[in-house]
């Protein structure tokens, strides 16, 4: 069987305690073992006799019949005077690595080019004044234009700063009807691990999202795989979302589709988004208003019937007069 002397912690985090044993070298370090010979409280003075309690006869009887101390322990041993511990030597330790050296090489060819530039600028022509030469002729030197100074005891009032003319913005160019985005959906969150998102619907349910097979999200287009019924909205997955940190990150995304995109009505049916921002007249041809979202002070709300709405197009909605608040 072959024994070690070597350290066995104990104590607590942070506060460790080690006892030195003599163990079988197959088992763990804080296993079993055969005889404890010393101890080592790191956390004492290395001045405190303390520190290193050992055996010494004991440690000389397991090395005499070949336990081998570690590292740390022949250190010991060593001081204590039971064995001498050799002088490790390691060529290898002071080489530089691989990184160290290609950052001395970077900085040796940094300083060669700095030196190159230096030998080249010390070897350009100097000029004529610097060669020894003598000044410059004077037909051959620089003149200044003359300046004219004004002797007044006033001062110049100042002239009044040129108005700038205001920059006209572009107008926008409204968007053709066929190609007005309709929010369908928004992401409230990630759903899971796997990549799936939290929906919050604006339309009729989870069911009628599946007629559409891409999406709109911001500048992203995300492809739709499958979608079902949850608490308060829908669960969806996406082919470009992965996990939950890319589902996390289109937190707040609207999804929508181009009006094109909706299926066609039959006769009598609409949609709210075409409906929204169309101007209100009366049966009697006065003006109402607009048709909005919501409704606030000093706005009305009209039932989308054949009584109250006889008509409505894509230039406007008709109200009959009775509903006119």
């Amino acid at each position: 069987m072959a024994t070690t002397i070597r350290l066995s912690r104990g104590g607590s985090k942070k506060r460790p305690y080690y006892k030195i044993v003599v163990a079988d070298s197959r088992s763990p370090r804080d296993g079993r073992f055969i005889e404890r010979i010393g101890s080592y409280n790191p956390l004492l003075g290395k001045d405190n006799p303390d520190r290193v309690k050992l055996d010494a006869e004991r440690a000389k009887h397991w090395v005499s019949v070949g336990a081998q101390p570690t590292d740390r322990v022949a250190r010991f041993l060593d001081a204590a005077g039971v064995k001498e511990r050799s002088a490790r030597n390691n060529p290898n330790k002071a080489v530089p690595g691989e990184k160290a050296k290609e950052r001395a090489e970077e900085k040796a060819a940094k300083l060669a080019e700095a030196e190159e530039a230096a030998a080249a600028a010390a070897a350009a022509p100097a000029p004529a004044e610097e060669r020894g030469q003598g000044p410059l002729p004077k037909k051959f030197r620089p003149t200044r234009a003359p300046t004219t100074r004004l002797r007044s005891p006033k001062k110049l009032p100042k002239a009044a700063p040129s108005p700038k003319p205001a920059k006209k913005r572009p107008k926008a160019k409204p968007l053709a009807a066929a190609d007005r985005p309709v929010t369908l959906a928004a992401i409230a969150g990630a759903h899971g691990v796997r990549g799936e998102v939290r929906l919050k619907l604006f339309g009729e349910g989870a069911e009628a999202l599946r007629a559409f097979s891409v999406f709109d999200a911001g500048a992203r287009k995300l492809t739709l795989k499958s979608v079902r019924p949850a608490n308060q909205g829908a669960v969806a997955s996406f082919a470009e979302i992965a996990d939950r940190s890319a589902a996390e990150a289109l937190r707040g995304a609207v999804l929508t589709v181009p009006r094109s995109a909706l299926p066609s009505l039959a006769p009598g049916e609409y949609y709210h988004h075409d409906l929204i921002g169309l101007p209100c007249v009366s049966t009697d041809g006065e003006a109402v208003g607009h048709v909005v979202a919501g409704h606030k002070p000093k706005r009305f709300m009209v039932p989308m019937t054949a009584q109250a709405v006889p008509a409505w197009s894509a230039e406007g909605v008709t109200v009959a007069a009775a509903f006119v608040e």
